[in-house]
């Protein structure tokens, strides 16, 4: 009997230590603070969440929007706590969501000239906290109580500039202007004024952002408890960058494959074979090459290069029986073309945005380009197919 009862109490004290174990670690990741919030302070927990829900990604704002433009208050001394909060950051960040409507916000407001310029998105719990003391009016400032948005990677401080000098939109107040002056029902502004901030207002509200009544420049979504509460260092967030593209290899990967192209248009036995289309292939490797032809003039030469080249789509699979020497010449000319037009990027050229929406939604230039070399290569593929196929024949 009392081996039984000694053996009962181990298994007791077992399940009590490991219990306890657990919400030790557990709160560790995650605490309840004095206010009874729950706080992740830890990456591996917030990376939990992550995988739970891919909406919970925290997203780097630079990294998405490489021309957006940042002016982050708090890592300066240029705001109402006069000094600097943040310490060297570079960059800012926002949960998917958020980060997915301003980067949507940011193409609309390129085709009115305008941009934004970030003040502070994601912050910390404890700068919140630290924040509070000397304002305590949460018009002006969030209660550590009840957390942020900022806190929840979903709101942002911001404005408008024009693309083509910098300057910032007449908003009538400053950033962090803790008066009525700044609120949205404040009319005795002059027009101009009352109009930036209409614009600013209509364009986020249209991509799912609330405005805060005493502060023009904050926005957030509105589904805050949807999100954690963070308190997480920035440097703790930044994601291994990739390599800058770089332009040398660009060029010489096209210039391979379609030096690889002419060699496979003058291994076909004869010129009509280029032009014969075969049971299950749609289109001839004549026509192929053509395509690839009009692609490269298309989007590297006009749109990059601004060569002048008006393509012609319907041709490029049209067209039949174009003497072999003409393709690879046309290929030859579109090597030219490809290295003139590469060779003028920047770095910088390859993060910004392709002037075309090629899929429908804003993509950057070095993907483009990226998936411009693929398609050249899938394509080029058919035709060595097409050859080989023929040859069997």
């Amino acid at each position: 009997m009392n081996k039984i009862i000694h053996r009962f109490q181990m298994q007791v004290i077992f399940t009590v230590v490991f219990l306890l174990t657990s919400v030790i670690t557990v709160a560790q990741d995650t605490v309840l603070n004095k206010y009874g919030l729950w706080v992740i302070h830890s990456l591996p927990e917030y990376k939990r969440t992550v995988i739970k829900n891919q909406f919970n990604q925290m997203v780097d704002l630079k990294q998405r929007m490489p021309d957006i433009v940042l002016d982050l208050r708090y890592a300066g001394t240029n705001n109402f706590m006069k000094e600097k909060l943040y310490k060297a950051i570079t960059t800012t960040y926002l949960r998917k969501p958020a980060a997915d409507s301003l980067f949507k916000i940011q193409v609309q407001l390129r085709e009115m000239g305008l941009g934004l310029k970030i003040f502070d998105a994601y912050r910390p719990y404890s700068f919140t906290e630290k924040m509070w003391l000397p304002v305590q009016d949460d018009r002006y400032a969030a209660d550590p109580k009840k957390g942020s948005g900022h806190n929840r990677g979903i709101a942002v401080d911001l404005t408008l500039i024009h693309l083509a000098t910098g300057e910032e939109l007449n908003m009538g107040t400053d950033f962090d202007n803790f008066s009525d002056t700044a609120h949205h029902a404040f009319t005795n502004l002059p027009e101009e004024v009352l109009q930036n901030r209409l614009v600013l207002k209509k364009i986020m509200e249209q991509h799912g952002f609330k405005a805060l009544d005493s502060e023009w420049w904050h926005y957030s979504l509105p589904n805050a408890k949807d999100f954690e509460l963070l308190d997480i260092d920035f440097k703790k967030l930044e994601l291994k960058k990739i390599k800058k593209m770089n332009t040398e290899s660009l060029i010489e990967i096209f210039e391979r494959d379609l030096n690889k192209l002419i060699t496979e248009i003058n291994l076909y036995k004869d010129e009509d074979s280029l032009w014969i289309i075969k049971d299950g292939i749609s289109n001839s490797a004549g026509n192929i090459c053509l395509h690839l032809i009009g692609n490269l003039n298309h989007f590297i030469g006009a749109i990059l290069g601004n060569t002048g080249y008006v393509r012609e789509r319907e041709k490029e699979f049209s067209l039949k029986n174009i003497p072999r020497k003409n393709l690879v010449q046309s290929i030859e000319n579109a090597i030219t073309v490809v290295k003139e037009s590469l060779s003028k990027l920047t770095t910088a050229d390859f993060e910004k945005i392709f002037p075309l929406e090629v899929f429908g939604k804003p993509m950057t230039t070095g993907f483009i380009l990226l998936h411009l070399t693929t398609h050249l290569t899938y394509h080029s593929g058919q035709i060595n197919y097409h050859r080989r196929l023929l040859a069997g024949s």
